[in-house]
């Protein structure tokens, strides 16, 4: 129970931080109003979140081929 409460947090402050971020820094930025600028932010994060996955997918088959190998040569 501890630990949900403190991954809860953990993903609350990140999630407030990024809201901070949004709101106070975010709005002196100079990106213009365009189809094609709105298009990148609406599908930007999704995207950089699908690559994360496969990469962290790979990085757990590779510790898990080495774990297996381990276990083959004993």
């Amino acid at each position: 129970m501890r630990a949900a409460i403190i991954l809860t947090s953990k993903v609350f402050a990140i999630a407030l931080v990024i809201a901070i971020l949004i709101k106070y820094v975010a709005v002196e930025l100079p990106i213009a109003f365009s189809p094609t600028n709105a298009l990148i932010g609406v599908f930007l994060p999704p995207v950089i979140m699908v690559l994360l996955l496969i990469w962290r997918t790979s990085q757990n088959n590779v510790s898990q081929n080495e774990a297996n190998q381990d276990d083959s040569i004993n």
